[in-house]
């Protein structure tokens, strides 16, 4: 039962959050929600799909992650996270893409890079710019391990140094204060 319950509407799609609920940070629904943001933006690179049309989708086909038994096997995801993550890289896709293409090498311009590189780089931009509460060492950690999921050595690396690095551009001024 919900005390106090908020109801958030998403394009037609009502999700309840009870008081309770919205103060609690469960690191693992945390987790998910950012690996399902990741794979959203890769389909939305993949069909050419705008990450918000992807996110709709996801809210109606995948979301809780569930078995075959239709019984809840990861935690739920942290909704809200979810939401502004692919809600942050469609509303500052340009931003981001000109962030990413600035520490790219000119030979690996940012159309060749792998689609899913990408969709993780542009998750951890964006939640550099929606969620400033977050430490840049989370979100850093967090996306090199989601990379560490799909690649090898070589690929998480970059991820790391990118995002540290894009992390001085991103959030200059979180940085600023910070370090004082």
């Amino acid at each position: 039962m919900y005390l106090n319950v908020m109801i958030r509407e998403t394009d037609g799609l009502s999700v309840k959050v009870s008081e309770r609920e919205k103060t609690m940070v469960d690191p693992a629904a945390r987790r998910v929600a950012r690996g399902l943001a990741v794979q959203a933006v890769y389909q939305a690179i993949f069909t050419q799909t705008p990450p918000g049309a992807v996110a709709q989708e996801f809210a109606r086909h995948r979301l809780p992650v569930l078995d075959d038994s239709e019984s809840c096997v990861l935690p739920t995801p942290e909704d809200d996270l979810f939401y502004r993550l692919v809600g942050g890289v469609e509303e500052h896709l340009s931003d981001i893409d000109q962030m990413i293409a600035s520490y790219l090498p000119d030979e690996r311009p940012i159309e060749r890079q792998l689609p899913l590189l990408l969709a993780i780089l542009r998750c951890g931009l964006a939640e550099f710019l929606v969620c400033p509460q977050t430490p840049t060492a989370v979100i850093i950690d967090e996306y090199v391990d989601i990379a560490g999921g799909f690649f090898s050595q070589r690929e998480p690396t970059f991820i790391n140094a990118a995002l540290d690095h894009l992390a001085r551009v991103a959030r200059p001024v979180l940085d600023d204060q910070s370090a004082n």
